[in-house]
């Protein structure tokens, strides 16, 4: 229950955010009588900048949405921009914004319809063109003859003939087109090479968007996690009765090594990303226990362990120093371990470790444009039950019962991580 009222709250915050404060950034709409107005816009995501443009006037205006009907465009601080056009959309014509992706001469668009990207491009003459994947039914008789009541779909890449069109005039790009992959890295490269061999040194590309801000990060990293077990039951050795109890062990501290891998998740939020990391930790424990009962007079837990945490991350600003909150879940597994509990030295650390929720705060400091060093703390908790060497493999669900476990402990960790994204 208080797992999931935290990634309730962890969930509020987040969709709270891309309407709150802390998201708005200089820029300008252009109204319906082609004036511009300057002031301060909501960059609250691909999905909802699409919809409406959340303007106001001054810090400390009320903000109002303006939807495509209403102005004709808007920029955010000079990364993103975004244009009212009309848009057949399920048998009608509506106004949508499209983003500019480059603008121009010839100007390349892209507007989220009917939950698949669309892209759009203009010819000289101003005239758009939508850039097509179609799908075409293909059944069985078209292929065999006979009529099995069986059909495929298959694309057809019509953007190609489109962009052929529009740079037929240049031989070099129009040889370069079927190789053309249908995505905006792709689509903007070739229109900027149009562009720059077309105009040469005049100035004919007026904005771009760049798309390396967006891109997958990669990083390393390293630390310590200040390491507290609690151990929650063990095995009197005298009588063999598991025992309840709750003892702590002292601090100590561990040094782990990790990489991750971070999707920003712009539909949502510019803030927003997936991470994905691979964690390798060494736990080495010993210590001495005296006036505990029939507690082990000493404990020693050695265990390696590999962990695949999975997070959500929320940068609250994108700026060259960046603040971030993040929670996540963590699945792991332990090898090479070695447990003594008192004169018994035949045991091991299960290799499933059960928990695994964790919550971040950390830092982002931007070096350059795709270097960033970063810092991170996160509290870890997971559960571990110490088994003989038989059971090692067992389903936990099974070993977890008084019979089969010699021990039960929570591991706590407060991690402190160092690391560089590039």
């Amino acid at each position: 229950m208080k797992q999931t009222i935290l990634i309730t709250l962890f969930c509020i915050l987040v969709t709270a955010g891309s309407d709150a404060q802390f998201n708005f950034h200089s820029g300008y709409i252009i109204d319906a009588n082609y004036d511009t107005i300057h002031g301060q816009i909501n960059d609250g995501g691909e999905i909802r900048n699409s919809r409406y443009c959340l303007f106001k006037a001054g810090e400390n205006e009320k903000a109002k949405k303006y939807y495509p009907d209403e102005i004709r465009a808007y920029r955010i601080s000079g990364k993103k921009s975004f244009i009212s056009k009309p848009l057949f959309n399920d048998g009608e014509m509506i106004d949508v914004f499209y983003e500019v992706l480059l603008e121009g001469d010839i100007s390349l668009y892209y507007q989220q319809k009917n939950r698949a990207p669309s892209f759009y491009i203009t010819d000289r003459m101003g005239n758009m063109k939508t850039l097509r994947i179609d799908k075409v039914k293909i059944d069985d008789r078209s292929v065999t003859g006979y009529d099995y009541g069986r059909y495929n779909f298959i694309q057809v890449e019509a953007y190609k003939d489109t962009l052929l069109s529009v740079f037929r005039d240049n031989a070099a790009i129009a040889s370069q087109v079927m190789n053309v992959e249908y995505n905006a890295k792709s689509l903007l490269n070739i229109t900027r090479a149009y562009l720059r061999q077309e105009c040469g040194d005049a100035p004919c590309i007026r904005f771009e968007k760049d798309l390396d801000v967006y891109k997958n990060r990669y990083g390393i990293f390293s630390g310590t996690h200040l390491t507290r077990l609690t151990f929650r039951s063990y095995t009197d050795y005298d009588t063999e009765i598991l025992y309840p109890s709750k003892i702590y062990s002292k601090f100590f501290a561990t040094i782990p090594v990790g990489i991750n891998v971070n999707f920003p998740l712009i539909k949502f939020s510019d803030n927003l990303s997936f991470q994905v990391e691979v964690l390798y930790d060494h736990l080495k424990y010993n210590e001495p226990f005296s006036n505990y009962g029939t507690f082990p007079g000493e404990v020693f837990i050695e265990a390696r362990s590999v962990s695949f945490p999975v997070l959500l991350k929320y940068e609250l600003e994108r700026e060259i120093l960046s603040p971030s909150i993040a929670f996540g879940k963590e699945t792991m597994r332990v090898f090479n371990s070695e447990v003594k509990l008192g004169e018994t030295d035949d045991l091991m650390v299960h290799e499933v470790q059960k928990g695994g929720f964790f919550y971040q705060l950390g830092f982002n400091y931007r070096l350059s444009k795709n270097i960033s060093l970063f810092n991170a703390i996160r509290f870890r908790s997971f559960k571990n039950i110490v088994v003989e060497d038989e059971f090692i493999t067992a389903r936990y669900k099974f070993i977890s019962q008084d019979d089969y476990h010699e021990m039960e402990y929570v591991t706590n960790q407060l991690a402190f991580y160092v690391g560089i994204t590039f």
